[in-house]
């Protein structure tokens, strides 16, 4: 069997097309045994809308090789 390769993907107001490019781009890899991780580091007041925008991002595409992490502060 194959290792499986993590990929990071760490945000922090970053707009949904940029998160969106990264994981599109992890996702259309050759190697297939991955793992695709977005950290959200959006977590005060004035970033709360990134969290949200991102969350509903990932969560669109329904894929369980991808995992959403929120970073608490």
């Amino acid at each position: 069997m194959d290792a499986k390769v993590s990929i990071i993907i760490p945000t922090y107001k970053r707009g949904r097309d940029f998160v969106k490019r990264a994981i599109d781009s992890a996702l259309l890899q050759t190697y297939a045994n991955i793992e695709i991780i977005v950290v959200d580091d959006n977590g005060t007041e004035d970033t709360a809308a990134y969290r949200a925008i991102i969350e509903n991002l990932v969560r669109s595409y329904r894929d369980s090789r991808i995992v959403y992490r929120q970073n608490q502060y």
